[in-house]
């Protein structure tokens, strides 16, 4: 029985599941067992990345530390056993009939993912965290929270809509699970998410590159791989094969081509730990120890070890590409105060570089008001959360997003202290407003503002012998929610908004 590569895939399904699960329960109120920010947490190359760009200890760092740790003596364990994003990689490989031939083409394509970790690296120095562009865990978390759970909860709901529609009468015990599906499975709803679409492309890839090439993401393109990889040089276990035959097939049946030709020699930076060559060697050589004595050499074909020539141009290429950027962090041309912020976000550029696009804020957004930035705070900026007041407001009484935010862009605040942080302030538009405007009795935005004291208040004026009630904003007391926007009916422009200038930052 193959018992180790059983228990690493019973790891992996394990551990997806986890993923899953707390990403699930990362809605309003918060019901899950774990912490929601708990693999983000666990992640190195996000925690690290996040503290080099914005020069702070964050939350989160422990965990990383642990990881790194963990790598130091169990080698690149992660990638093959934990990963969300590699059990998903290797699901999809499976799809794969017919094993492909680790040539030399692909083995040097390794590279490519130090290239990556170099840059990332570089910008942070900089002081611009781009690990959050393709660290695995990122990928995974955004397309499970913002197209995955969305689609399963709207696909249920619906067939259960139309089974209970279709049984008419008869329909009684389907519609009872209904309604407790709604009040626990489906009690999230369908949400929707600006530009997911892209969130889906950017998880496909991986997976669809793995039907054609084993682990190819993982080979070749992972920054957070590159990075357990370097860690993994240096740990204590390690592979050895003391009566090899030389027959090659473990290294022609390796998923990430860590194995040299001669089935004896293997890169520990790029091993897995799959467990699948201890199984495919037939005379039952292959062995994982932390017997350092027994341990095979490790380094590339040839017998080097260390970096090569072509690592350090690569290496070299990537360092002065990223010494193109402004040191200060303030890409082309700096970042913009032109979106509205979850309450008491960092500074800007601190905000920026903190936030790892996890999509945990917008996920537990009990409005489905936070969606990410595109490009209106600037290319920096992008898959940030913004408050979108069209779509949904800041409720009064929640200071989810605060809960989750795994890196501490986004402060943990109790709900008294978030009630009076302003995320702006609103101001009418008299100039399409149908009380200012058009002289139509008109107080929506007044009877659904939050604050006690009303923060909008009404003037009246009679016109024809008619009292009309005109609002205008207390800005001392407005703290920028945007429900009143939200409920304005005046479309397309709505006839109150919310500026963000106003806001209190971190």
């Amino acid at each position: 029985m193959k018992k180790l590569t059983m228990i690493r895939s019973a790891a992996q399904t394990i551990s997806l599941m986890v993923f899953v699960s707390i990403l699930w329960y990362t809605a309003y109120p918060l019901k899950g067992l774990l912490p929601s920010g708990l693999f983000f947490k666990l992640d190195p190359l996000l925690m690290t990345m996040a503290a080099i760009s914005e020069r702070a200890i964050i939350p989160g760092m422990m965990f990383a530390a642990a990881m790194l740790l963990a790598a130091l003596i169990l080698g690149r364990f992660f990638c093959g056993w934990i990963c969300p994003l590699g059990a998903c990689v290797d699901l999809a490989g499976g799809i794969r009939k017919k094993t492909l031939k680790n040539s030399d083409m692909l083995r040097k394509s390794r590279f490519i993912k130090f290239f990556i970790l170099t840059v990332v690296v570089f910008l942070a120095v900089l002081g611009y965290q781009a690990a959050w562009i393709m660290d695995p865990t990122v990928i995974a978390g955004r397309a499970v929270s913002m197209n995955v759970i969305p689609a399963v909860i709207f696909a249920v709901d619906k067939v259960f809509i139309i089974a209970v529609q279709s049984l008419g009468s008869h329909g009684g015990a389907v519609y009872d699970v209904y309604t407790n599906l709604r009040s626990s499975f489906l009690a999230e709803g369908v949400r929707c998410y600006q530009g997911s679409f892209m969130f889906f492309i950017c998880f496909l890839f991986p997976l669809v590159t793995a039907v054609f090439v084993a682990r190819f993401w993982c080979r070749a393109l992972c920054p957070l791989g590159a990075l357990y990889g370097v860690t993994a040089k240096l740990s204590l276990l390690r592979r050895h094969a003391e009566k090899c035959g030389h027959c090659g097939l473990c290294a022609a049946k390796c998923r990430m081509g860590a194995i040299f030709a001669d089935g004896q020699k293997y890169d520990p930076a790029e091993c897995v730990l799959c467990m699948d060559c201890v199984y495919v060697c037939k005379v039952n050589a292959v062995k994982f120890s932390f017997d350092r004595e027994k341990q095979s050499e490790a380094g590339q074909p040839g017998g080097r070890s260390g970096i090569t020539r072509h690592e350090f141009i690569a290496f070299l290429a990537a360092a002065l590409m990223s010494f193109g950027f402004d040191i200060k962090g303030k890409l082309f041309g700096g970042t913009k105060k032109t979106v509205i912020r979850p309450p008491a976000a960092l500074e800007e550029s601190d905000f920026v570089k903190r936030c790892v696009r996890c999509g945990n804020c917008m996920k537990v957004c009990v409005t489905n008001g936070l969606q990410p930035v595109f490009f209106e705070a600037g290319p920096e900026a992008v898959w940030t959360p913004k408050l979108a007041p069209e779509i949904g407001y800041c409720q009064f009484d929640c200071n989810m997003c605060g809960k989750v935010c795994p890196s501490g862009a986004i402060p943990h605040l109790d709900v008294h202290k978030k009630q009076g942080i302003k995320l702006g302030t609103a101001c009418v538009n008299k100039g399409v407003c149908l009380a200012w405007h058009d002289k139509v009795e008109c107080i929506v935005c007044e009877e659904h503002c939050p604050i006690p004291e009303k923060a909008i208040k009404l003037e009246s004026e009679v016109v024809d012998g008619v009292t009309i009630h005109k609002p205008y904003v207390d800005k001392d007391l407005c703290v920028g929610c945007g429900m009143c926007e939200n409920k304005c009916p005046v479309r397309p422009i709505r006839a109150i908004t919310v500026d963000s200038s106003t806001a209190e930052r971190s």
